[in-house]
């Protein structure tokens, strides 16, 4: 049967054939889409290790995450769920474990986002804005400590190993942000991103 485009399978396998199929979704049933696995086997305490990349935000602290065993599995870790929410925002990972044939076989799950956009450097002429990212919302909000001409505002974009930059095209780029802006990036796995840019002074005091 086809799969749904917006639910991309992960699979693992040990090598005793303990197999666990993957996909990610976040809370309210929001797919997390374009999700990959990569697999590496060690023989130490017979782990395997799951590394799962995300192109787009989502909250890796309440994944969603639904096994699908091979005939004659089922989940030790967590005990007997096929479908969690798992914090996949720890360094040291997650674990999940399968048993098959008597043996339990464990998972440790790691995932990261790679975002598109990387970040964004501001300056109008030597004064350094400060930049806030907000991904979620999809903002970047930047503010200077000193009067400076907001109508034109140099913006350097960086971006991701697969992002690239659709509007505008020249990168750095002097951008008029007495009003908020809208900048364009994509990646072959997210597609194209907008977002938002705005800029304000604020001097810390008020007259």
């Amino acid at each position: 049967m086809a799969q749904s485009p917006q639910k991309r399978l992960a699979t693992s396998r040990s090598e005793r054939g303990a197999g666990i199929l993957v996909f990610f979704a976040g809370r309210g049933g929001t797919v997390c889409r374009n999700s990959r696995r990569r697999e590496n086997r060690s023989s130490f305490r017979r782990r395997l290790r799951i590394d799962v990349t995300f192109y787009a935000y989502c909250d890796l602290s309440e994944v969603l995450v639904s096994f699908d065993l091979i005939e004659g599995a089922q989940m030790f870790i967590p005990y007997l769920k096929d479908t969690v929410y798992m914090d996949l925002s720890k360094e040291k990972g997650a674990t999940v474990a399968a048993r098959v044939d008597g043996q339990t076989v464990v998972y440790t799950m790691f995932a990261t986002i790679e975002y598109a956009l990387a970040g964004v450097q501001v300056k109008a002429g030597d004064v350094d804005g400060e930049v806030t990212l907000y991904r979620e919302d999809r903002v970047v909000r930047v503010v200077f400590d000193r009067p400076v001409d907001l109508s034109r505002i140099d913006v350097t974009f960086l971006l991701g190993a697969s992002g690239t930059l659709v509007d505008p095209q020249s990168n750095p780029v002097t951008m008029d942000l007495t009003e908020p802006a809208r900048f364009t990036v994509a990646s072959e796995r997210a597609g194209e991103t907008v977002y938002t840019i705005e800029a304000e002074i604020d001097m810390g005091f008020v007259v």
